[in-house]
């Protein structure tokens, strides 16, 4: 009955769903509430809390960067409680039609803290999972905690959408348009060769103003032209409100240089694909993570008879989908395949003739979140690894020997479609001490080149003969 009950509450409420990095939020409005308390946690004697429960708020979301919920917590009276810490909080998680809820996905619950550079104590409440049950409400418990918590964008940053205008070839930048009715300052970066060059600091004056380099569609929204399978390697977006056009000028107490940092990017990056079969990642964070959002419906740029076999976990397991008539369909029923994938996890593309595919999305912020990619490495076989960010990282700066790698363990990188070669490096036990090396000879020679930078689009095989383990990667 529960499950029932549900069903037909998200049939009512499914049209008015769109998910953030894909198209702006409609404004219907549904029901389904989030309750709870939150309690003090562990203290940090060497930081005090000083923000009033009053002012801190809780989020709720499926993934972020991505559309959230902000609520306000009240003090919770009863009984002996921190001024701080002790709240109590009740509200709609389905407002504005933001969130599509659906059993299927995690949902979470956390308060965000504001860091002290930013003004704040840094207190916060880590996230915890929030169970869709089909009950009409869910009810959490968080602790207040220094360090915990997500660090929210600041005023100022406009949360940009970004999706592909296949018939014209171009990309779509939306936000909010009830919330932010005025136009806003758009920035990029651009200056990436394809290979993962996102920095989220302006310090490096990257960043600048791209406004004028865009158009206006119909609807009042942005349009970068000609870059679906074609222009730039890479470019990512930010936005900030009207008129936060120079990094030196201020709203509140912050410059435009820090709402730009803390503002959440979303981007573009071209893949080209050979003839055969690539190990690639999908690099981008996708809010529902289905084939369509992340290769795209009708796009001009695949072919019947193309092939997509996505991974779900960190298992052996894929769900293949083959492109037929304008559309993904799945290999073995031959219906319409929205295909749920895991952007952590590497995929493997099939395609008749060479081409070029312009993967979009949210640009992950773990650093900015303080939190890490949590990556399962499969015991006993192989895990396909993709690399998330469009970043590149040093594979000697990633943190798998401290987060269980063992001798023995290999990494491999398909660096051609067309031929059958892999790289190959090893962790090596050098006196003691592992490291990581050449697959083909540990003993003398170092990883080679062209693995010794973990990068996208490639995808990467992780060979484990021992039990599995938790990567967490700050990639």
């Amino acid at each position: 009955m529960k499950k029932l009950s549900l069903i037909i509450l998200l049939l009512i409420m499914v049209a008015a769903a769109i998910p953030a990095f894909a198209a702006e939020p409609p404004v219907f409005n549904a029901m389904y509430w989030l309750k709870g308390t939150t309690i003090p946690g562990i203290n940090d004697p060497g930081h005090s809390a000083s923000t009033l429960i009053q002012h801190r708020k809780v989020v709720f979301y499926r993934t972020l960067p991505g559309s959230y919920i902000l609520a306000p917590i009240e003090f919770d009276s009863s009984g002996t409680g921190n001024p701080q810490k002790s709240g109590k909080f009740i509200f709609n998680i389905y407002d504005n039609g933001k969130l599509v809820i659906d059993p299927q996905y995690d949902y979470y619950a956390a308060v965000p803290r504001v860091p002290e550079s930013q003004g704040g104590d840094n207190y916060g409440a880590a996230e915890v999972k929030v169970n869709i049950t089909g009950n009409g409400f869910e009810t959490v418990q968080l602790k207040i905690e220094y360090g915990k918590g997500p660090v929210l964008p600041l005023p100022g940053a406009i949360q940009l959408f970004i999706s592909r205008d296949v018939n014209k070839k171009d990309i779509k930048l939306s936000w909010d348009n009830d919330a932010y009715p005025d136009k806003p300052v758009i920035w990029a970066l651009s200056d990436g060769n394809g290979s993962g060059s996102y920095v989220n600091t302006t310090a490096t004056n990257k960043w600048s103003v791209f406004t004028t380099k865009l158009t206006t569609n119909s609807e009042g929204f942005f349009l970068h032209a000609a870059q679906v399978g074609d222009g730039l390697p890479e470019i990512y977006y930010k936005a900030t409100e009207k008129g936060l056009d120079d990094l030196t000028k201020t709203k509140g107490a912050n410059t435009v240089a820090q709402i730009l940092e803390s503002a959440w990017a979303v981007g573009k990056m071209n893949i080209s694909l050979q003839k055969g079969t690539s190990l690639v990642s999908l690099p981008f964070n996708y809010p529902n993570s289905i084939i369509g959002e992340a290769l795209g419906p009708a796009s001009p740029v695949w072919q019947n008879g193309d092939l997509a076999f996505l991974k779900t976990s960190a298992g052996p397991n894929y769900k293949g989908a083959i492109y037929n008539n304008g559309q993904w369909v799945s290999q073995t029923t031959g219906l319409s395949a929205d295909i749920n994938f895991d952007p952590r996890y590497g995929n493997l593309i099939y395609v008749g003739a060479n081409k070029v595919f312009t993967a979009i999305g949210g640009v992950n912020a773990s650093e900015q979140l303080n939190q890490p990619i949590a990556v399962t490495i499969w015991g006993g076989g192989g895990t396909h690894v993709g690399a998330l960010f469009p970043r590149m990282i040093g594979l000697s700066q990633t943190s798998v020997i401290t987060d269980g790698g063992a001798d023995g363990d290999g990494l491999y990188m398909k660096t051609s479609a067309a031929a059958p070669d892999y790289a190959y490096a090893v962790l090596y036990n050098n006196s003691g001490n592992l490291e990581w090396r050449s697959g083909v000879d540990p003993v003398n020679s170092p990883p080679p080149a062209v693995i010794g930078t973990l990068k996208p689009p490639y995808g990467y095989l992780y060979t484990r003969s021992g039990s599995q383990f938790i990567w967490q990667r700050w990639q």
